[in-house]
């Protein structure tokens, strides 16, 4: 009898081929956006100004020999307090020893802490900041009649969204002194977007655009100089059940506002990222902590990453929140 093909070929893993859901960075809202303070301690305060006695004019008509009008203004402080979140993998000696080359345990466990950073950190974002009753630019989409704090939602086709969004930004403007500068926009809303009759009437005179290239194009359609598409997923399941993937950023939802490029005295921003620096042996960077290392008793190596940071909103006045952009 002539050899049968399972004689002949042994099934061994492929070499050059493993199959990972490696996340596109650019999905991420939180750890491409502005807004970062490196702090030196876990909590502390800083000093604020209201608006409303900053910004209010008491110049007045001098008389001869009159003393000149009056002034004052208020000064308060703030808190931030920064959390530590942490996650570890752990590999036996011996396990990670015999592993296939196709399967390195040390590369695996430092893409698989990443990952979780970029999920911790999108999960802060969605959290604080892109939430209804946090803003106070603050509206909900309708299909039709849309009447205060309503707009009519971007898959419609009575829909304008460039004046919706305008009207927004003029509203930030008004309360703050300041045009919004960025734009996160949940997948859905990106999507309709791109389908949208107005927003494809701006587009149609361009043609072999880049992703990054409409992004751009979009920022300006909207004025402002970052356009975001919230597009990390995570999975909602528990453990060992079925995975059910979801964005984590609400998709149909999108948020609009000033957020100050850096850390700076007079300033103003919609949120800020506090970020412990810490110290001597736990040098963090942007509040990020990573370490290997071997626990001899249990024969194992422990890859941790550790996340040290507080997302803050700090003026709710710099924000719009867009609730249920499209139906």
């Amino acid at each position: 009898m002539p050899p049968t093909r399972s004689d002949l070929h042994q099934n061994v893993p492929l070499q050059d081929l493993t199959v990972m859901t490696v996340q596109d960075e650019s999905d991420f809202v939180l750890n491409a956006t502005d807004g970062f303070v490196d702090v030196d301690h876990r909590s502390d305060s800083y000093y604020v100004y209201p608006s409303g006695s900053w910004n209010k004019n008491y110049m007045r008509a001098r008389g001869t020999s009159d003393e000149s009008a009056g002034a004052t203004y208020e000064l308060s402080t703030d808190t931030y307090s920064c959390g530590r979140d942490a996650v570890h993998i752990d590999f036996d000696w011996d396990d990670a020893a015999d592993a296939d080359e196709q399967v390195d345990p040390n590369e695996d466990a430092a893409r698989f802490l990443a990952n979780q950073i970029q999920l911790q950190g999108e999960k802060l974002y969605a959290d604080t900041v892109f939430q209804t009753a946090t803003w106070t630019t603050d509206w909900t989409g309708v299909a039709s009649g849309p009447a205060a704090n309503q707009f009519v939602q971007f898959d419609q086709s009575a829909s304008d969204p460039q004046a919706t969004m305008l009207a927004a930004a003029e509203d930030i403007k008004l309360l703050t002194g300041r045009r919004p500068n960025k734009m996160v926009v949940g997948h859905t809303v990106h999507t309709t977007l791109l389908t949208n009759a107005a927003v494809r009437d701006a587009l149609k005179y361009t043609q072999k655009l880049t992703v990054e290239e409409v992004r751009g194009i979009l920022a300006a359609y909207f004025g402002v100089e970052m356009y975001q598409v919230a597009g990390g997923i995570h999975n909602t399941a528990g453990e060992g059940v079925t995975a059910t993937m979801a964005t984590v950023l609400d998709k149909e939802d999108l948020w609009m506002g000033y957020v100050d490029p850096k850390a700076s005295k007079r300033s103003i921003s919609a949120y800020k990222v506090f970020a412990w620096r810490g110290k001597d042996r736990v040098q963090r960077t942007r509040g990020v902590l990573t370490r290997t290392f071997d626990i001899e008793q249990r024969t194992t190596t422990r890859h941790e990453a550790e996340w040290a940071i507080d997302v803050k909103v700090i003026a709710p006045d710099c924000g719009a929140f867009l609730k249920s952009a499209v139906a």
